[in-house]
């Protein structure tokens, strides 16, 4: 069986597999092989059939429903072609990968047997000079975002050269398909999007597959974080590069899963003693997003978001005991990867900037000195 799996979750992504498919089909294959394994999320515009004829020799999984982010993918990490490959690669149905960008991250694994996860560099296709992602973060207080989002790609190269990890005669080139000069530039990031990451699949085996319950978003921050309880590292790997046509939106029902999913985290993953140090900034964040939620019309889906919690205690309690089960590392470990401020958004907040951050910064390192188990 191929070395490599690689999964794509497709739903009505029509518009976008023309040049996926065709970059997939340029790609430099790493040692061993790869299999191509096309999860179709009950599509309604014929994606399966068009991967079918263009692209013959995909294994093809067509869902009966839409599982979401998390099922639609464990559905394509229980196939044996998956189960018996050493690494597994996400990548989003939204993207173009550069030739190199598998290779470099088998590469980057291959050398790191600490390391769970590795990202490709995500650059907006729209803008292909900027950043979509450079790895990404978890604040204190559970939100995941993309680190360096929106900024130049030419902070790769500055940042590397501030910690001597590659040469200040870096210029920058083409980033596309023959581009192969970069310095490697890798780094430790606090989790790897689930846009284009591979991962080594026996690490699957110590945390378990993506939480279907959480269905979208903060499915990867999930892992990533069971990761880190773990005492593995996430990674970036900058010479990996894939285009994302990633759009910013906000939507009453994208609000609902990311508060619901960054609470239900907050009080599976961390131990008790850690919740109870964080309460007050808790309660002070959650007060002010209840009030943001009113002006921005999305208060309903702020109380169906407690009010799942309240109705699922049981299921809370059992996630987080199996989060607990899993941890070899301490939340003072934790909390080193973690940050106290949100950067790089689309929408500029001044009271995130001005108020939030300046707060939480000192908070999260008095955490980090308080914090010993």
């Amino acid at each position: 069986m191929p070395r490599v799996a690689v999964i794509i979750l497709v739903w009505n992504g029509m518009k976008f597999l023309k040049e996926l498919l065709f970059s997939l089909q340029r790609m430099q294959q790493p040692a061993g092989g790869v299999s191509f394994l096309f999860v179709d999320n009950a599509s309604t515009e014929g994606s399966a059939e068009y991967v079918r004829a263009h692209f013959p020799e995909a294994i093809i999984i067509e869902n009966k429903e839409n599982k979401g982010f998390a099922g639609g993918n464990n559905v394509g990490l229980e196939h044996p072609a998956a189960q018996a490959a050493e690494y597994v690669a996400l990548l989003n149905q939204d993207t173009v990968v550069v030739e190199n960008w598998l290779t470099e991250l088998v590469a980057a694994l291959d050398a790191r047997a600490d390391a769970a996860s590795a990202q490709s560099l995500l650059l907006y296709e729209q803008e292909r000079d900027k950043i979509n992602s450079a790895g990404n973060e978890i604040h204190f207080l559970g939100f995941g975002f993309s680190r360096h989002n929106g900024k130049s790609v030419s902070v790769i190269s500055t940042e590397a050269q501030r910690s001597g990890e590659i040469s200040p005669s870096f210029e920058e080139g083409s980033l596309g398909a023959a581009r192969d000069d970069r310095a490697s530039g890798i780094r430790e990031v606090a989790y790897a999007s689930g846009a284009a990451v591979l991962y080594r699949r026996t690490m699957f085996e110590e945390i378990g597959f993506f939480d279907p319950d959480l269905f979208m978003y903060h499915e990867d921050l999930d892992v990533g974080w069971k990761f880190l309880l773990r005492g593995h590292e996430n990674i970036l790997v900058p010479s990996s590069v894939v285009y994302h046509y990633y759009e910013f939106s906000r939507s009453i029902q994208k609000y609902y899963w990311q508060e619901r999913n960054r609470l239900l985290l907050l009080l599976t993953h961390y131990k008790a003693g850690t919740l109870l140090l964080l309460f007050p900034a808790l309660l002070t964040l959650e007060i002010g997003l209840t009030f943001f939620s009113l002006v921005r019309g999305f208060f309903h889906s702020r109380l169906q978001a407690y009010r799942w919690l309240f109705t699922h205690i049981p299921t809370l309690v059992r996630k987080r005991r199996l989060a607990q089960k899993l941890r070899t590392q301490t939340d003072a470990f934790v909390l080193k990867h973690f940050t106290g401020v949100i950067t790089d958004q689309e929408v500029s907040n001044p009271i995130v900037h001005y108020l939030m951050n300046p707060i939480f910064s000192v908070y999260v390192l008095l955490l980090r000195k308080v914090v010993r188990w």
